[in-house]
């Protein structure tokens, strides 16, 4: 008989990527599954959840963590860099309490590449938590997502290195490098789909997918957001090489600010042979999924609208 999900619980659903994600989780839920949707926190959290979940909270022990998920089918993991670490806990909890599917916080870069965990140190830790998950397939599967960078959040909070108010436009060696990327609601999306089709959730366990709302570069964002904004925007030259180097010796000291820097280089500088943002060699699971067909153009004046994400 085909796994049939029922519920589902989030874990970081108050995050700059859980929030939205859960929120448009719920609108598809609402519309066409019988899904029973609830959210993991902290005892003493104080987080503001959307409407339509169960609020199930938690002091991240063994035994409170077994009893908040049992009855549970799936757990998505949307922490954030420094819950990471937490996941293996949760991960024993979840063996205990029987769930069937374990989602880890992934959605981003390629953490499975040794090339980009060198770029990106503290990726590792995101790689040694599917390595878990992977010594423990008897007990439990899972499903990795892997959507590049976040279109819609990052060109909304200058991410991309886009400053929308003052026109300013920082291009990492000349813009050019593709790189995939997708917006939070095609991610939601995603979930979704894998979900809440039977054979999507058999077929796709125990491996990294990868989806994409655009396989771009920002020389193409640029170009959007001059014709919709009808301004020249202001062109700063970024090494991305260098870059990554003054970021990981600041990281390296405990500087976490330098993250930024150190992800901004390898997803659209050229460190190397190979541009480390660019996955179009991958195999995207966008039809599959049923995904939506983007526009760049649309999606940029979208976010410029206010309208997304």
């Amino acid at each position: 008989m085909p796994t049939q999900i029922k519920n589902v619980i989030f874990i970081g659903a108050s995050g700059d990527l859980g929030g939205p994600v859960i929120t448009h989780f719920l609108s598809l839920h609402n519309a066409q599954a019988p899904f029973t949707v609830s959210a993991l926190t902290r005892q003493n959290s104080t987080a503001i959840l959307p409407s339509g979940i169960n609020v199930i909270r938690t002091d991240y022990t063994i035994a409170s963590l077994e009893s908040a998920l049992k009855g549970q089918d799936v757990v998505i993991s949307m922490l954030g860099y420094d819950g990471i670490h937490l996941q293996k806990t949760i991960i024993d909890a979840a063996i205990k309490a029987g769930v069937k599917r374990f989602i880890p916080s992934e959605f981003g870069s390629r953490t499975y590449d040794d090339k980009v965990r060198d770029a990106v140190p503290i990726f590792g830790g995101k790689r040694q938590i599917v390595e878990y998950l992977k010594a423990n397939e008897g007990k439990i599967s899972w499903t990795a997502v892997i959507n590049g960078a976040l279109f819609d959040l990052g060109l909304k909070v200058g991410f991309l290195g886009f400053d929308l108010q003052s026109h300013r436009a920082k291009l990492f060696d000349a813009g050019t490098v593709p790189f995939g990327a997708t917006n939070l609601h095609t991610i939601s999306h995603a979930l979704f789909s894998l979900l809440s089709s039977p054979s999507n959730f058999a077929d796709l366990q125990n491996k990294y997918i990868h989806i994409a709302s655009h396989m771009t570069t920002q020389q193409e964002i640029l170009a959007a957001l001059e014709k919709i904004t009808g301004k020249t925007w202001e062109k700063v030259p970024v090494n991305g090489r260098e870059l990554s180097q003054t970021s990981l010796e600041k990281f390296q000291k405990g500087d976490s600010g330098a993250l930024t820097g150190l992800i901004q280089a390898m997803t659209w500088g050229k460190l190397g042979d190979e541009n480390l943002g660019d996955f179009r060699g991958e195999k995207l699971y966008n039809e599959r999924l049923g995904l939506p067909k983007e526009d760049l153009e649309a999606d940029v004046a979208a976010v410029l609208e206010g309208k997304a994400p």
